[in-house]
């Protein structure tokens, strides 16, 4: 199966919106939820740590565990 996952995306960037409206009307089921932009996945290499260890309570977090869940039932 082939899935398009949006990253670094910007709810506040009108453009941003306006590409993903695009990506899902043209290509539907196959576009996954965006990761969003956020500070904590530019820090956390810094520490040495994941994105689970350093902020495991963080948007990022969660949206890349939902990645997980889909990658792990293919």
């Amino acid at each position: 199966m082939f899935s398009v996952l949006p990253t670094f995306f910007m709810e506040t960037v009108k453009e941003h919106r306006l590409k993903l409206d695009t990506l899902r009307s043209t290509l539907g089921d196959m576009i996954l939820s965006p990761i969003h932009r956020a500070a904590a996945l530019a820090e956390y290499p810094a520490f040495g740590q994941t994105i689970f260890e350093h902020a495991p309570d963080s948007r990022a977090a969660q949206e890349y565990n939902r990645l997980a869940d889909i990658a792990l039932k293919v």
